[in-house]
């Protein structure tokens, strides 16, 4: 029996494999090494996949994750040896986990477009480059945090039409003034303002909408895409529900800076499980 998780910092997606046949896909918490303990991992592990499961039977585990990298991966590594104690463990990135899911072991630009962002370039198979992506403070450009951020700031600043600020106030209940409490006073700031990207998706009709999104974009592609040594030689491919939903704009935003765009997922699992399986396909 393998394994293969693709995990954030909120939720981790699984995907169990008898030989080369799918046999159950699920989900967990997020094991972001970062936040959580080793020993909360194990603990969540063995309640989440049940008295039931036969820990014993697990060969491998591939694991891609936030956090998981520098001097943090040995936390993850140690839990999933506990839990699994007959299976080898490979932990690595989740930026790694997008890029094999999307290019496998070929070469090209890769970036993830979620809540957050990161990018690396690939050569067949290995990170050659990495722009940091700097967190939802200082970068995240084109992330579901980041262009939140400019609505809200958009929104609390009285900047938006009557029309859509009026709409905005009945959707969500919250006059401008009561933007930077609830903003400030959130636990996760970036995945709060990340809440948002669902009204700049039904409302693209809007100028101002419309603008927000091509202003986040193209902060995304002049601050990092195009700061890439050769850029222009690789396409760009990205995995994201930011990436997936709004791929349109996307794509118009990068013709403008001259960059080609590839394979576009809204999320990892099938490529994964075609770069490890690829029989399953």
């Amino acid at each position: 029996m393998k394994l293969i998780a693709d995990g954030g910092s909120t939720k981790t997606s699984w995907s169990i494999f008898n030989g080369q046949v799918l046999q159950k896909t699920f989900e967990t918490e997020g094991y972001n090494p970062f936040y959580v303990k080793e020993e909360h991992i194990i603990e969540s592990l063995i309640t989440r996949f049940g008295a039931d499961f036969n820990f014993q039977e697990v060969s491998s585990v591939f694991f891609y994750g936030a956090g998981c990298e520098g001097d943090k991966d040995y936390i993850l590594k140690n839990a999933l040896a506990a839990v699994f104690p007959n299976a080898t463990s490979e932990v690595r990135s989740d930026l790694i986990g997008a890029a094999k899911a999307l290019i496998g072991d070929g070469s090209g630009m890769v970036s993830i477009l979620g809540t957050g962002m990161n990018t690396c370039v690939m050569d067949n198979g290995v990170l050659i480059q990495q722009i940091d992506g700097l967190g939802f403070y200082l970068g995240d450009e084109g992330s579901g945090g980041y262009l939140g951020r400019k609505l809200l700031k958009k929104y609390a600043r009285r900047g938006l039409s009557k029309e859509i600020s009026e709409k905005f106030q009945t959707t969500y209940g919250l006059l401008p003034s009561q933007i930077l409490k609830n903003f400030y006073d959130h636990p996760l700031q970036n995945k709060y303002a990340a809440s948002f990207t669902t009204f700049l998706y039904d409302n693209l009709h809007d100028e101002q909408i419309m603008g927000i999104v091509n202003d986040g974009f193209n902060d995304f592609f002049k601050n990092v895409i195009t700061e890439y040594k050769n850029h222009d030689r690789y396409e760009l491919n990205c995995v994201g529900s930011i990436a997936f939903v709004f791929q349109d704009i996307l794509k118009n935003v990068a013709l403008i800076h001259n960059i080609s765009l590839g394979k576009i997922l809204k999320s990892p699992m099938d490529g994964l499980s075609f770069y490890h399986f690829p029989k399953t396909n």
